[in-house]
């Protein structure tokens, strides 16, 4: 169970041990003023069920592996993980920034799908242009074709560039290669929002009971 509070305000809740997740809380900030971040959190199902749920900090082993007594699959999960273990922070957003993007890749197609979302709160629709380059280190190695895109009011939307690829240099257990993925919101050609995305070009399925990872079983 997740509480924030920002001044004294809360400006969210969630329940369930799965991240990221993000609250609005334009309403509650301060400007010109400090302001104070607080984040609770809690863990009610440990509490009731300690036989389901370790207690304490993880406790190691011989050649430290963690001892699990329990066979429950919750106490696999989650262990002992309570609190908050990665980052919090505030992040000033413009009225109209990219909210999402989500990189699909195929080794089967060669080929690279990128699914920009992009939200606008204000009050009025919105045109935009979403351009998408992707980077091994400083060098750009591909271009996505730019997007038209128009969001509502107090809504969101996505626009998907695609790109042909033939000779990547794919992620695997040997050798992780990784780019980056940056993708710019243009609004009458002036950048108003930019993020990076870091991903690995690679695919895995199942053929039967037969597990591939970029095409080698």
């Amino acid at each position: 169970d997740t509480r924030a509070y920002l001044n004294g305000k809360e400006i969210g809740k969630h329940f369930g041990g799965y991240i990221p997740l993000d609250f609005d809380a334009t309403d509650s900030i301060l400007l010109g003023k400090p302001n104070i971040l607080e984040v609770f959190t809690g863990d009610a199902t440990s509490a009731y069920h300690k036989n389901m749920y370790p207690q304490g900090a993880p406790k190691t082993g011989w050649a430290g592996r963690l001892e699990i007594k329990d066979s429950s699959l919750f106490a696999l999960i989650f262990s002992s993980h309570k609190g908050i273990i990665q980052s919090v922070y505030v992040d000033a957003m413009p009225q109209s920034y990219i909210s999402d993007v989500f990189v699909k890749t195929s080794v089967r197609k060669w080929k690279l799908d990128a699914d920009v979302e992009v939200s606008n709160t204000g009050k009025e629709a919105k045109k935009f242009t979403v351009k998408s380059s992707i980077f091994e280190g400083d060098k750009v190695v591909r271009e996505l074709p730019a997007k038209e895109i128009e969001v509502a009011p107090s809504s969101h939307a996505t626009a998907t560039s695609t790109v042909d690829w033939k000779d990547p240099k794919l992620w695997g257990f040997k050798e992780p290669n990784l780019y980056f993925l940056k993708t710019e919101l243009l609004d009458g050609g002036n950048v108003v929002d930019s993020i990076k995305t870091r991903f690995g070009f690679r695919e895995f399925w199942l053929a039967g009971a037969d597990f591939y990872l970029n095409g080698v079983k």
